[in-house]
């Protein structure tokens, strides 16, 4: 028996020391994305291929700063160049795992979970509590003393519907969600009445990609396209008129 308890010991410690490091994972993470992948598909191959790596290191990491703030949270400041890269290269094998294992929402920090995984939080914390949208809205979304990140908000407001909340959002904090931000408000630049104050609204959004310098973008494209279309409503108007 007592031979048969080492050698079970000597195995769990083989398998704890071919575990493999947040750093480890981060850097497979990086080579997939150079060897073309999406950020996405990426960080589904990785976690897939090392599902019980991930899922050990999450329950460590995700009580931590790191995890429920942000890499440029003022919090993590002392962070280094390096840990905030690699934290957020983990961060999205870490929202593969919950995405995998809803159930754990239930035992992960409310924070942790908003900040990596915000799209699945309103469904998953609602079912105990229907009113945890509501809640965040009403507290401006201050969670643990500050403000979530406006991605992070875009993406609840989005699963709770608040599609008004998403259209009166400025443009800076839309933009840290595109996806979301501006399929709404495209659409509600072309059903505004009022034109000059839709084309004053899809000019600021047409400047802010510019002073990014994100002219290849085509949401960048979609936005000069739509300001040509106000602009020529405008100009209907006056010849009508």
């Amino acid at each position: 028996m007592k031979k048969l308890l080492s050698i079970i010991t000597v195995i769990a410690f083989a398998v704890a020391a071919n575990a493999k490091t947040s750093a480890e994972l981060a850097a497979e993470y990086a080579a997939s994305v150079k060897a073309g992948n999406t950020e996405w598909d990426a960080a589904i191959e990785v976690y897939q291929n090392n599902s019980a790596d991930v899922a050990t290191l999450f329950e460590s990491w995700k009580t931590t700063n790191a995890a429920k703030f942000t890499e440029t949270d003022e919090i993590n400041k002392s962070m280094t160049s390096a840990q905030k890269l690699e934290n957020s290269r983990i961060r999205r094998l870490f929202t593969q795992y919950l995405l995998a294992h809803t159930d754990k929402f239930a035992t992960t920090p409310v924070r942790t979970a908003l900040v990596s995984c915000p799209s699945r939080c309103v469904a998953a914390y609602e079912v105990d509590n229907p009113n945890f949208y509501a809640e965040l809205k009403a507290a401006d979304f201050i969670v643990d003393g500050v403000k979530l990140p406006a991605y992070v908000v875009c993406n609840l407001a989005k699963s709770a519907q608040d599609i008004d909340y998403i259209k009166a959002l400025p443009v800076a904090d839309g933009l840290a969600a595109p996806d979301i931000y501006l399929r709404y408000v495209f659409d509600g630049l072309l059903e505004m009445e009022d034109a000059v104050a839709a084309k004053a609204k899809c000019r600021e959004i047409v400047n802010a990609f510019a002073r990014r310098k994100m002219f290849a973008s085509p949401y960048f494209t979609q936005a000069q396209e739509i300001d040509k279309i106000l602009t020529r409503r405008l100009v209907d108007s006056k010849i009508s008129k």
